[in-house]
């Protein structure tokens, strides 16, 4: 006679509670949410809440209760006045994200984000800054950018102009091949420009171009043929008695006459005494 097999003995799986979520969902440090007018923070807190609730397997009917837990500010006032009431249905989850899509995420401003993203130009903005915009605006704007080529597209056609005419040229596979294009094209126009400015600017530290003989104003003719005191600038310089030039200061010529050997400071008592001479009987 064979013994009937006992299966073994199982522990009954109790669900968790909502305390019990609540402080599971707490160790993630989920982010609490004020309200306001940014969709963009909107979008990004809703997408946080989405995570958290996937990495923690989170039934769908504790959602609720979990978001409605990091309302803080004025989205504590809205969630008290579209709250169900006390004997009404409990709200859903993908009804609480529609009607928080409605409040904080409204169509008319999906509208105005998605024309901005249409009209997106680099302009100032580096290429960083430029990907960085294109792909928050580009959320508003899914059926702009659904393919690799449409996305493309769409970057290519707000890149400056001496990026776009280089890049417009090229074959790419993907957005990641093109935009990191971009970025190599705009590092080495950088570094151009600034090669650039630095030899202008030392271009303009060495003044202009010395000339081969120096500028006459700037010498002025020194005479070495007096001593003394030289007269001011701008008054006429006498000619002198004794060697018959001009200059200013003592002379220092000395005459001899050849005839005679007389030695006289006055070249004209020289020429005076030697006529006297002649002239004497």
């Amino acid at each position: 006679m064979v013994a009937a097999t006992i299966p073994p003995r199982q522990n009954p799986v109790h669900e968790p509670t909502v305390m019990d979520m609540i402080c599971q969902f707490n160790k993630l440090k989920p982010p609490k949410f004020q309200g306001g007018s940014n969709p963009l923070k909107y979008e990004e807190w809703m997408r946080r809440m989405e995570n958290l609730f996937e990495i923690m397997e989170c039934p769908a009917h504790y959602k609720v209760a979990l978001v409605t837990y990091q309302f803080e500010g004025e989205v504590v006032y809205w969630w008290g006045t579209v709250k169900p009431r006390e004997g009404e249905n409990p709200i859903t989850w993908d009804r609480l994200k529609e009607m928080m899509d409605n409040q904080y995420h409204p169509r008319d401003v999906r509208r105005m984000k998605e024309m901005e993203f249409l009209n997106l130009k680099q302009g100032s903005l580096s290429i960083m800054e430029y990907v960085k915009k294109f792909n928050e605006l580009s959320r508003f704007a899914p059926h702009q950018v659904d393919t690799e080529e449409r996305r493309m597209d769409h970057f290519e056609h707000g890149l400056g102009g001496d990026i776009r005419s280089m890049i417009a040229g090229q074959t790419f596979e993907n957005f990641h091949e093109m935009y990191q294009q971009a970025v190599k094209i705009a590092r080495v126009s950088e570094e151009s420009k600034m090669k650039k400015q630095a030899l202008d600017t030392g271009k303009r530290n060495m003044g202009p171009p010395k000339k081969g003989f120096p500028d006459k104003k700037r010498f002025k003719p020194v005479n070495y043929q007096g001593k003394g005191k030289q007269p001011a600038e701008g008054r006429p310089i006498p000619r002198c008695e004794t060697c018959g030039k001009y200059h200013g200061g003592e002379c220092t010529f000395v005459a001899r006459c050849f005839e005679c050997g007389v030695v006289t400071p006055r070249i004209v008592d020289v020429m005076t005494s030697a006529r006297i001479t002649d002239d004497d009987p």
